[in-house]
């Protein structure tokens, strides 16, 4: 089952940037109107509270390279490596309450949390002769001529760290990190599809990893107008997969394949992007968001190594990497 973080966490955003949003606590000398050309640098300000609230749309890698659709005289329809599909749709935010430890070091409490859905691919194969897919080591035992692939990736992630100034203008990060990766892959049979069912191969993959974080975040380039950040954080989680397949035998007797094992695995992820100040609390913010992730169970993986006819199958990890852009809106008070 999902666990809502990005509801969860848009939810503890909004309601702590609910009460009034006051200016920067600093005294200005030359003007107090917020749209005047005179502000000073985010880092002069003594804003308690930083926010952003906004979008996120990744891609994925291509899966590796595997021919899976045939026309009956072994000509190639699809190759795995063609599936890398569209970006995703999601929001992500941010919630940073500076110093809630005092004193010569002082800890930041950070929230962070993502979600990019529905990156996928689809396509309708449709030929004269036969098609013939390849799905968990299995084939039509009657092929049609008329099948739709589909694979789809639901990638969501929650962070809570602590940050701490190590030099001016660079913080140390280390925190807890939950991601699920949800991976979707099916080959269906138009022909034999009815408004109400879907005859064909059916399968789902859940990756739920959990575990601590380390990293660097910091300041670039600052200006009364805005300022360019960037940051790199390494994760060690654990990974509990589990997943199913789905078919039918010739008989139409149902086969079902299962997966499940718990793997260590590394996630990497680099941010850079940019805030340009509106007002002295208001702002726009946008950047480029990668990961990099090692041990993590991918559909169109499982159907190239497993079997339908071993009930319980091993999993196979691999590396995976994301990318892509965020926009949206920051506060600070």
């Amino acid at each position: 089952m999902r666990f809502p973080i990005a509801v969860v966490c848009q939810l503890l955003i909004v309601l702590v940037a609910l009460p009034a949003i006051g200016t920067c606590q600093t005294v200005r000398s030359q003007s107090s109107n917020p749209w005047s050309n005179y502000r000073l640098t985010p880092e002069d300000c003594d804003n308690w509270y930083e926010a952003e609230l906004g979008f996120i749309s990744l891609f994925r890698s291509q899966p590796s390279s595997m021919p899976f659709v045939f026309t009956p005289t072994a000509s190639v329809l699809l190759d795995m490596n063609e599936l890398a599909g569209s970006g995703g749709k999601g929001f992500d935010g941010m919630l940073n309450a500076k110093r809630v430890v005092g004193g010569n070091h002082p800890l930041d409490f950070q929230l962070r949390f993502f979600e990019s859905r529905e990156m996928q691919f689809s396509r309708g194969i449709l030929s004269t002769a036969s098609v013939i897919p390849v799905f968990f080591g299995g084939i039509p035992a009657t092929p049609a001529n008329d099948y739709q692939v589909n694979y789809e990736s639901d990638l969501q992630s929650g962070e809570i760290n602590l940050r701490t100034p190590i030099f001016q203008r660079l913080y140390g990060v280390a925190g807890i990190r939950y991601l699920e990766l949800e991976e979707q892959f099916d080959i269906v049979d138009v022909a034999a599809a009815t408004p109400t069912t879907q005859n064909g191969f059916f399968s789902g993959v859940d990756n739920d990893a959990i575990g601590g974080q380390i990293g660097l975040e910091g300041v670039l380039v600052s200006g009364k107008r805005g300022r360019i950040t960037g940051g790199i954080k390494w994760g060690l989680l654990s990974n509990s997969v589990r997943g199913i397949a789905m078919a039918a035998d010739g008989s139409g007797n149902p086969l079902t394949s299962r997966l499940a094992e718990t793997q260590s695995t590394q996630l990497i992820d680099i941010q850079l992007g940019g805030t340009f100040s509106l007002t002295d609390w208001l702002g726009l913010y946008g950047g480029y968001q990668g990961l990099i992730g090692s041990d993590f169970a991918l559909g169109p993986t499982q159907s190239r190594e497993s079997d339908l006819f071993n009930p319980t199958n091993p999993v196979t990890f691999e590396s995976e990497q994301w990318h892509g852009y965020r926009i949206g809106v920051a506060l600070a008070w």
